[in-house]
């Protein structure tokens, strides 16, 4: 069966996550320019910036350089953006998270039917495997009670115990459908009655 994606419920989710995306390459940006000072800074060969000088330049009348920070204002400043970049992707988080559970809930709805209608044909299978186990076990103790020795025949199914048990996978199977609606809890009473 093919299913519509969720983004045909969200169509905000690709650019949201565009977006998240390209915030996360610029925070990456920002901490290896913040690795690189701090490798100067240990190295006790920290950039001076070029403050000083463009006053010195402003005051002789002279061009001024496009400004450059000491890395100790840089590094400053590259951590103050990593912040607000950083919270830019929380609130982003935060939306994506929403379309996503919304885009989600439509799906689902789009598609309730025939969740609903496998659903109750998985229940009901389940039901009928239980049946029928319970014929196989009726059958090997008819022919233990005549004499027979069928020790060899009696199955265990990993994950199943006797289908008389009332509190075994069995029944609780059966009420987890019908907790999902998939079954009824009349029909669970009658089967296990």
């Amino acid at each position: 069966m093919k299913f519509p994606t969720s983004e045909s419920f969200a169509p905000l989710l690709p650019e949201l996550r565009t977006k998240r995306a390209e915030l996360l390459v610029s925070i990456s940006a920002l901490k290896t320019d913040c690795a690189v000072i701090r490798s100067r800074l240990q190295a006790a060969t920290p950039n001076i910036g070029n403050q000083h000088e463009n006053s010195v330049r402003k005051l002789l009348g002279k061009p001024v350089l496009s400004e450059a920070l000491s890395d100790h204002d840089q590094l400053r400043a590259n951590q103050k953006e990593i912040e607000v970049l950083s919270a830019a992707v929380s609130v982003l988080d935060k939306e994506i998270l929403k379309q996503t559970r919304e885009a989600s809930d439509k799906l689902i709805e789009s598609v309730k039917s025939e969740i609903v209608r496998l659903g109750s044909a998985f229940a009901n299978a389940f039901a009928d495997l239980r049946e029928k186990h319970l014929e196989y076990d009726d059958f090997l103790d008819s022919l233990e009670n005549v004499g027979a020795s069928v020790g060899q025949f009696r199955l265990k199914p990993n994950g199943l115990d006797h289908p008389k048990q009332p509190s075994g996978n069995y029944y609780y199977g059966l009420d987890e459908f019908v907790r999902y609606g998939f079954f009824s809890q009349s029909t669970l009473q009658k089967v296990f009655n």
